[in-house]
Formats: C-alpha cells, sequence, structure tokens
C-alpha cells in the first residue's frame, strides 16, 4: 500500500515529463490517431496531406498553418443533410417548418394584411403635423358635414317648440273675469313678457345650435366636399337663420362677418337685394354706437359701408335707373358731404 501511494505522488511530475519528451521526438500529442473518428480531427488530419505545386509536383507541407482552412465542411451543419446548400431548393425550409412550408408560420398573412402597421389612432396623437392629412380627408369631412346638418335641424327644432309654446300661451289666455281695463292690459302686458320670455330662451338655443353647425361647417376642407351642392346648400340656410335669429335679438354687430361670408358662397348670393339690405342695416348700426363713443374715423369707415351697400340694394332690387335707386343715391351724396380729415378738422 505504502508503494501504491508513493507512486500516485510521482504521478504529477511525470506527466508533464512525458509530453516533454515526445514534444522532443516531434509528435503532437493533442492530435488524434488517423483511426479516430472524430470527424473534426479527421478535417484537421486531411488538411496536413501534401498539395500539388504549379508544376503538378506533390509538395508535402506547401501550405502553411496560417493559410489552412480549419473549418469544418458547410454540408455538415443543414440539418443533417448531405447536399450543399441550393438557393432554388426549398427542401431546407420544409424541414424547418416540417414540411408545411413558410406559410405556416403565418408570414405570407401577416405579409398581406392591410393591418400590419400601426393604427392611425396609434401615430396621429404623437405627430399633430401629419393630422391636416385627417382634416382634408372625405371621411372626415362628411363627418363633419353630417354633425353640422344635425345641429342645424336642432336649432330648427328649438325654433318650432318656441313658437308651439307660444301659440299655446296666446290659446290659453282670457280676459272673461275681469272688471276693469288697467286688468285686461296687466294680464295682457304679462302674456307678452311670457311669449318674448319664451320666444328669446328657444331663439337663444337655436343660435347656440347654429353656431356649433357654423363652427363645424368651418372645418371641412375636403375641396370635392367644399364645391359639392349639398355643402353650399347647407351652409347658406345656416347662415340666413344665424342672421335671422341675430337680428331678432338685435344684435346686428354679430351679423357683419356672416353676411359678407354669406355672399362669398355662391354668385347668386352677391347678387341678393336682401343681404344688401340687411348689411347696410348692420353697417348703420355699427355707426351710431362709433358716433356715440367719438369715434370718426371707425364713424366714417362704418357710414361708407353702410352707403355702398344701400345703394347696391337699391340697384339690385329697383334697378339702376328707378325712381327708387335716384331718390336713395341723392341720400347718400348729402350723407357723405362731411368728410372728416385725419386731423380731425372738419370741412
Amino acid at each position: 500500500m505504502t508503494d501504491i501511494f508513493k507512486g500516485c505522488l510521482r504521478l504529477p511530475i511525470l506527466f508533464p515529463l512525458a509530453i516533454i519528451i515526445l514534444m522532443g521526438t516531434g509528435a503532437n500529442p493533442f492530435i488524434v490517431e488517423s483511426g479516430s473518428t472524430n470527424p473534426s480531427a479527421l478535417y484537421a488530419e486531411q488538411n496536413q496531406e501534401s498539395v500539388t505545386d504549379q508544376n503538378g509536383d506533390v509538395s508535402p507541407g506547401a501550405m502553411d498553418d496560417a493559410d489552412r482552412d480549419t473549418s469544418p465542411p458547410e454540408t455538415e451543419f443543414y440539418f443533417g443533410d448531405s447536399n450543399g446548400f441550393n438557393e432554388n431548393d426549398t427542401h431546407l425550409f420544409n424541414n424547418a417548418f416540417d414540411g408545411e412550408g413558410s406559410d405556416s408560420s403565418g408570414i405570407a398573412e401577416e405579409n398581406n394584411d392591410d393591418n400590419k402597421w400601426l393604427n392611425d389612432d396609434e401615430v396621429t396623437p404623437l405627430f399633430p403635423e401629419i393630422r391636416i392629412l385627417d382634416e382634408i380627408s372625405s371621411e372626415h369631412s362628411l363627418k363633419r358635414l353630417e354633425d353640422a346638418r344635425r345641429y342645424y335641424r336642432e336649432a330648427m327644432n328649438a325654433l318650432q317648440l318656441g313658437a308651439e309654446k307660444a301659440a299655446a300661451a296666446r290659446e290659453g289666455f282670457n280676459v272673461d273675469n275681469t272688471r276693469y281695463d288697467w286688468e285686461r292690459r296687466e294680464k295682457m302686458d304679462a302674456l307678452n313678457r311670457q311669449i318674448k320670455n319664451i320666444e328669446a330662451t328657444h331663439r337663444q338655443e337655436a343660435i347656440n345650435y347654429l353656431i356649433k353647425s357654423i363652427q363645424l361647417m368651418d372645418q371641412v376642407k375636403n375641396p370635392s366636399v367644399i364645391e359639392s351642392g349639398v355643402y353650399l346648400d347647407l351652409k347658406s340656410s345656416i347662415y340666413r337663420q344665424y342672421v335671422k335669429q341675430q337680428f331678432r335679438n338685435h344684435n346686428l354687430h354679430l351679423c357683419i362677418d356672416i353676411l359678407e361670408r354669406y355672399m362669398r358662397i355662391r354668385p347668386e348670393h352677391s347678387e341678393d337685394p336682401e343681404a344688401h339690405r340687411l348689411l347696410a342695416a348692420c353697417y348703420r348700426f355699427q355707426e351710431v354706437i362709433a358716433d356715440r363713443m367719438n369715434d370718426r374715423n371707425a364713424r366714417n369707415e362704418f357710414k361708407r359701408a353702410k352707403n355702398e351697400h344701400i345703394l347696391k340694394y337699391a340697384a339690385l332690387a329697383f334697378g339702376p335707373e328707378s325712381t327708387e335707386f335716384q331718390m336713395l343715391h341723392r341720400n347718400v351724396q348729402r350723407d357723405m358731404v362731411e368728410v372728416i380729415p385725419d386731423n380731425g378738422d372738419r370741412h
């Protein structure tokens, strides 16, 4: 037992000595014998064979170790297939997908899917500059047009409801039980106030709906929709109804912009005498306000605009050779006699 133990102690010393002796003889202790079945070792052994020079003579060891390709053949790594790779063959893909082809992975379906990218609502909030494309789309414009028409109908329903309530109040009114005239007058005044309140409430409700309609119509950007008859007719109706209700509320200053825009909707709108008459009334209202505020420049600007539309109204309604036009023309000339220069001095 002691001898065996001593022999084991000598092994760490003898093993390095054996390696040194073998290297001294020119043998490589790490190369597998030619009888080995290790593929990597066989390939390394084959690369040590001689190569042929330019004269056809065999020169052993002509290739330098650094120039040798020591990598194993390609054919050993293609799913165990001994054939070389051919890009026209599909057997590799069939083997990879169990013989069902590439369609089994859903790749073809995904590439043909219209929704292979993100949805618009996932991109647009992160890219506000591109929203202009949504605004000019026909879908966006038609949606705004439909919403504007819905609000216009709500406005007309509100006015109709107000008219029905006012009519019901008149039908329920009677003065049969009154003995004195002052009692009848008080009851009549109370009825009139009630009717005015009903009409004012529903009129303001209608105006709010009309404002929403106008805003939605301004958001319609698609050229085809803007040029359509449906769009032009609805816009004209909304503008006319808005002006009518604001006139009844005595808000004439709010009608100037809408009336001017109304005349630009269609060429025939600029030839509508009533539009010019209402616009002249609006400018006269502004002229009076400017005069009360002692703003002479503004007053004269509003006066010129008023007189321009008065003459346009008279020419369209009666003709430029009519008596009515000539009479209004003389009144306009007298109205514009006073000219105020920039320094504020009168002449």
